[in-house]
């Protein structure tokens, strides 16, 4: 299974370091600023996202908060990369809901054991989703699955103006 990773940071150089670390991971997409970052999350939902704390603009908290206040991506994994090793900056994003937190610079093992962790956690999340909205004897989707589906259309009809359709 190829994983989808959007990488995030304003120096190209750490772009450049992550981007050779996790070549073998899967489909890496990039983005310099926090609005193209939800942009690219917007258009494909990725996987995990490596993302930068401290970015002029939008930091990588404010990109964080808008990535969870939508429905469709706030099941996006993210791991922060920041220069700051202070423990309450870690804190703050655990505690915001970070699936991790990567102190730079980057170590080239811990980086790539980090985003397999997290990339099996998701395929397995996947995996158990999948098993609890489809009857595994007819492959037929579940209530709960017919529920999710219609306040996401409900959402989406709601933010758009467009009709409901199902």
């Amino acid at each position: 299974m190829n994983s989808d990773i959007l990488l995030v940071d304003d120096d190209p150089n750490t772009i450049k370091v992550l981007r050779r670390i996790l070549a073998d991971s899967g489909e890496l997409r990039f983005a310099t600023n926090g609005a193209d970052a939800l942009r690219l999350a917007r258009e494909a939902t990725p996987d995990l996202m490596l993302l930068d704390a401290e970015m002029p603009g939008l930091n990588g908290f404010q990109v964080f908060d808008a990535l969870k206040a939508e429905p469709a991506l706030s099941d996006v994994a993210v791991i922060f990369v920041t220069s700051q090793s202070d423990a309450v900056i870690a804190v703050s994003a655990f505690e915001m809901g970070a699936a991790d937190y990567i102190t730079k610079p980057v170590n080239a093992a811990l980086v790539l054991a980090r985003v397999k962790t997290q990339l099996r956690v998701k395929h397995l999340t996947d995996e158990l989703r999948r098993t609890a909205t489809t009857d595994s004897l007819t492959g037929v989707a579940s209530r709960r699955r017919f529920d999710e589906s219609f306040k996401l259309e409900w959402l989406r009809a709601q933010r758009t103006g467009e009709p409901l359709t199902l």
